[in-house]
């Protein structure tokens, strides 16, 4: 298995090659982006964009091929009618421990 943005156009002519199109809607993907990097909605879906389109350009400028196109994929899949097991749980932002005061020497 291969996991990679171009993975699919690399590997075009591999007769034994199956190219599949998984992603997560765009609230999935910046309601985890919120939790994981500790920043606001506006900020998230700003992040999640730019590397959309930075990864839509890469494929572009080195294949000339569109990543979006799911023709050139053998399967794609989405789940967009309900979160995957665990999304919908509310996440609270990691603990952070206070620092201990030195000890003189």
């Amino acid at each position: 298995m291969i996991y990679a943005p171009a993975a699919f156009a690399a590997l075009a002519e591999h007769p034994s090659a199956v190219h599949v199109r998984l992603w997560a809607p765009l609230e999935w993907r910046i309601s985890a982006y919120k939790r994981e990097q500790l920043v606001d909605r506006r900020c998230a879906e700003k992040a999640l964009k730019r590397d959309d389109h930075g990864k839509r350009a890469w494929v572009k400028s080195l294949y000339h091929v569109d990543i979006d196109d799911l023709r050139l994929f053998s399967s794609s899949s989405t789940r967009a009618a309900s979160h995957p097991a665990g999304w919908s749980k509310p996440c609270s932002p990691p603990a952070v421990s206070k620092p201990r005061p030195s000890r003189p020497s």
